[in-house]
């Protein structure tokens, strides 16, 4: 069994990546969330055990390989685990430490996400990890999971469980385009996702205190165009929210780019791919409400101040800065 994406294969393990997977299982800085660490023997087991995983299941963990050279930098599939008493179908991925921070993790788990969910009957897969293991937090919602669950460990620790349904797979949509490293994709964020993110960008201020939490959840959860923009390792660095009627007009809410991640044409990529999931621009007139510090950006794109926008404006407002 191989499963192509555009910069890896991922096949079937076999005892000759023992040397390989070695230098992934036995880095202490990449396993420390495991109960234990891997000798020679244990990694040995680690691959036959997935070898007999094909022969019964059908599927386990793949080797990771770079298509270009066929190197195999880590192993990523699917497992069935005991999450929280239930035995259930879930994602696991390691990529060799030199490896990581280039999205391979993402990309491979997507890979084999789209092989589970056309192949297999399940309605849901899931991924779990240590709470502390922000970087697999990461690549988890990168791949599209959602945060379902969290248990205390035999060890004294926290387990956060995520998941993905075959109903939210089916209404996915692929990456819409890049700038540089950063995939653009159409996106529904969690109201904690996107508090968080406010927190990281300049946006922060531009929401009144009153109900925040209650009308952050209504804005993430209905507003019809959402967009995100994520680095490599699947940390959300910017995000475009509008309304729109797909016929004449779209109105952005909201567009923001996380400090450290502007000047790098993330905000003008969201920009082009909401005008064109909206319509285009023959047929989609764009219209914004834009501080100072932002009407430079939207003149270079095109756009210029009206006159002729009305407003009708009576709610309550106290300012402050989301922290």
């Amino acid at each position: 069994m191989k499963i192509d994406t555009k910069r890896l294969i991922l096949r079937e393990m076999k005892p000759d990546d023992f040397d390989a997977l070695s230098a992934v299982l036995s880095d202490r800085e990449i396993m420390r969330y495991y109960p234990y660490e891997f000798d020679e023997e244990r990694v040995r087991l680690w691959i036959s055990r997935n070898i007999e995983r094909y022969r019964v299941f059908g599927f386990g963990l793949w080797a990771v390989c770079l298509r270009e050279t066929g190197e195999t930098i880590g192993d990523c599939g699917l497992t069935m685990q005991n999450i929280g008493g239930a035995i259930k179908p879930e994602i696991g991925y390691h990529i060799r430490r030199d490896m990581q921070r280039k999205g391979y993790a993402r990309e491979a788990a997507a890979a084999v996400r789209d092989w589970a969910f056309e192949t297999l009957p399940f309605n849901e897969i899931f991924s779990y990890m240590n709470s502390e293991n922000e970087p697999s937090v990461r690549t988890a919602l990168s791949w599209g999971c959602r945060p379902v669950d969290e248990f205390g460990d035999e060890n004294g620790g926290r387990t956060k469980v995520f998941s993905i349904t075959r109903r939210q797979w089916n209404s996915l949509d692929r990456e819409l385009d890049r700038a540089g490293d950063i995939s653009i994709r159409r996106e529904r964020l969690t109201a904690e996702e996107y508090i968080d993110f406010l927190k990281r960008c300049n946006l922060g201020s531009q929401y009144p205190r009153e109900r925040f939490r209650k009308r952050i959840e209504m804005l993430t959860a209905s507003v019809p165009v959402s967009l995100t923009a994520r680095d490599t390792e699947g940390l959300l660095v910017g995000v475009l929210f509008a309304l729109t009627d797909f016929a004449y007009w779209m109105f952005v809410t909201d567009l923001g780019v996380a400090r450290g991640f502007e000047r790098r044409g993330i905000g003008t990529a969201l920009m082009k791919c909401a005008h064109a999931l909206a319509g285009g621009e023959k047929d989609i007139a764009v219209y914004t409400v834009a501080n100072e510090n932002a009407a430079g950006f939207y003149e270079k794109l095109g756009m210029k101040y009206s006159d002729d926008v009305m407003q009708y404006f009576k709610i309550d407002w106290t300012p402050w800065t989301v922290e």
